[in-house]
């Protein structure tokens, strides 16, 4: 079977760089964030913790289950209306903290936690 392909018609020739800049005056190009990224701000603010809004606080504190200590001597400061986020490699505590704080090993009758 021999199929012949037909020609399309060429293009127009290429706007020129003058019409071209005319038509970015009157059409300007979208945006590429659906955020303002200017009205951001540019400018970054130096955090101390120990002048922020403590909302939690943990001293050397210690978890026991039964005689196998789970977490040992964690120490932090939580600030108010700041995101705090615990990263950790599988089985490192960090549920376990979280669930301190939420007074869950509080019904696990092996449970024992000490520290502030």
């Amino acid at each position: 079977m021999n199929v012949e392909k037909q020609s399309e018609p060429m293009d127009e020739p290429n706007e020129t760089a003058d019409q071209t800049d005319e038509m970015k005056d009157v059409h300007p190009e979208p945006p590429t964030h659906a955020i303002n990224m200017d009205a951001l701000g540019g400018e970054r603010e130096e955090r101390n913790i120990e002048r922020e809004d403590i909302t939690l606080a943990v001293e050397d504190l210690n978890l026991f289950y039964g005689d196998k200590q789970a977490l040992h001597g964690v120490s932090m400061k939580i600030p108010r209306k700041r995101v705090t986020a615990f990263i950790g490699p599988s089985g490192c505590g960090k549920s376990t903290l979280l669930r301190c704080f939420n007074r869950m090993n509080d019904l696990v009758d092996i449970c024992r936690i000490n520290g502030k």
